[in-house]
This record gives C-alpha cells, structure tokens and sequence, in this order.
C-alpha cells in the first residue's frame, strides 16, 4: 500500500477522487482511511460516506457477510469516525446487529437488510414498515393476499405499513390470468388505505407484470408505466420512464403531464406509432410542445 500511495500521491485530487469513485465505497474507506492527511481527507467526501453496503454480493445474486477483518476494522475506527455522514446502510442479518450498535448514526434516512429471517424481522418492525420489492415469481403474482398471510398477520403491532412492490412472472401455459379486478379485489381487507394495481401482459416479452403500491407514493422514480396507468398526482416523483407494446397516444402525455407535475426526465420505450396523429392542429400551433 505504501509504494501505491506514492505513485497516488503524484496525482492531482481531481484525477484522485476519479479514480476513487471506480472503486466501492466500503474498499476506498478500508484503504485509504489514515493512509495520510490527504488521502484521508479526500475519502471522507461525502462521495464515499453517504452509502455503504456493508455486504458482499455473490455471484449467484445473494448476499454475504464482509470478511471478519474488514468488519472489525469498520466496527471499531471508520464507522464511529463518519457516523455523522452516513445516510443510507445496506446490510446483512449476521453482522446487522454490530454495525447498527458500534456507533450512533445521527443522518441515516435508509437501511436494506439483507437475508433477514423471521423472527428478527417481528422483533425489529413493531410500529413502521416501507417495503420496496421487485420480485421475480414462477407461478402467481405477489397480491394483497400475500401481504395480509406473510406480513401484516405476523407484525400484529405494525402501525404504519407502506409498500411498492413489482412483481413478474413469465407466461408459459397459464389458463387462468390474474386480471386487474382480482387484484383489487385481494385488498378488501386493507380497508384504511388506497392501494393502486396494474397488472399487465406482455406478448411478445412472454411475461406477465403486476404493480401495487399505495396511493401516497414517495419515491422519486416511477419505472414501466403503461397504458392502464389510472392518473393520480405524484409529486414526489421525478423520472418517469414508460414501456408497452401498445402505442402511448397524446391524451396520454397530456394525463401523464398532470400526474407528475414535478417530472424532470422521461424515457419512452415503445416503438409503436401513434394512431391519432392530430391532423386537425394547425402547424402555427405549437401548445402541445410544452407538455413534456
């Protein structure tokens, strides 16, 4: 490491945080932290100390636990020391407990728990829970049937239940297809809020889609919207990107325009043409420019 700092150290810091950003947070901070004064400066810019996963991805998509060197390193020096800077932790179940007490972490507004099991999820969410998922499934779509058996009749002390959850299935075979009114319908035991469902079918990807969320939407994306998007005002959210294999016509923009009044960036992936093309507008009449 010594001889690497040197060459390093020739670098300007411009060419140095470039450098540093291709590299994990959690490895640039395990590195370089007291290496010397500059360097231990430059890694504690809040590119580096805002997020850190504290997990190792596997190659078969699952999540493991840091090598036991690496975390007591974290444990006792770099968490106490940037603790104030912290905003998001992603973790996983066997070291979440040391790393959540090792230290006070005053910014943090996000933690992902990785691999948690049951019961450390019933002690842990007693009042709160927001859930954001995007899950592959084989057979059925996730409904308002799965989250009354799995989570709210086990979190018995559960005040506050947000979720955003996508869920796909591939279309082999299947004869009887989950439709929007059954969808709806699984949430009547979720009487005190408003959960918005689509579900959709595409052909020629061969996979089903299905989106449930509750109507307080605070996230600042909202991906793969389709034609039966319902409206709605979203004014948490700014990119939108918008997907189907039918054609997205101008009501549609002028609908989407108003539910995300605040959208700063959109993505269109459809290749289809529309089929009102608003011959009747007059060249000299550019209003409709303005709604994207």
């Amino acid at each position: 490491m010594e001889g690497l700092s040197v060459e390093l150290n020739d670098l300007p810091d411009e060419i140095l945080l470039i450098i540093l950003q291709k590299l994990e947070n959690i490895k640039v901070l395990y590195s370089f932290i007291d290496v010397n004064k500059r360097f231990n400066k430059l890694v504690h810019d809040s590119i580096f100390t805002n997020r850190l996963t504290m997990t190792r991805c596997c190659s078969d998509g699952s999540f493991d636990r840091l090598d036991n060197q690496v975390l007591d390193r974290f444990y006792l020096k770099i968490l106490p020391e940037i603790h104030h800077k912290i905003k998001w932790l992603d973790v996983e179940s066997s070291s979440m407990e040391d790393i959540l007490l090792c230290t006070s972490y005053l910014s943090l507004c996000g933690l992902s728990l990785h691999n948690i099991e049951k019961n450390t999820a019933l002690r842990i969410f007693t009042e709160e829970l927001d859930l954001h998922l995007v899950v592959y499934c084989e057979k059925r779509f996730i409904d308002g049937y799965d989250l009354k058996y799995n989570i709210t009749n086990h979190l018995l002390k559960l005040k506050k239940f947000l979720f955003n959850i996508r869920s796909r299935l591939p279309l082999n075979e299947q004869v009887n297809l989950l439709s929007n009114k059954d969808c709806q319908f699984s949430f009547n035991d979720f009487k005190n809020n408003k959960i918005i469902s689509c579900v959709d079918y595409f052909q020629s990807r061969k996979e089903g889609d299905c989106h449930i969320y509750l109507y307080l939407y605070q996230a600042k994306h909202y991906e793969f919207i389709t034609n039966n998007f319902l409206d709605g005002l979203f004014k948490y959210v700014r990119e939108v990107s918008l997907y189907d294999e039918r054609p997205f016509e101008h009501e549609f923009f002028l609908k989407s325009a108003k539910s995300f009044p605040l959208m700063e960036r959109l993505t269109v992936n459809n290749d289809k043409p529309q089929k009102n093309q608003f011959d009747e507008l007059s060249k000299d009449d550019n209003r409709h420019l303005s709604v994207i």
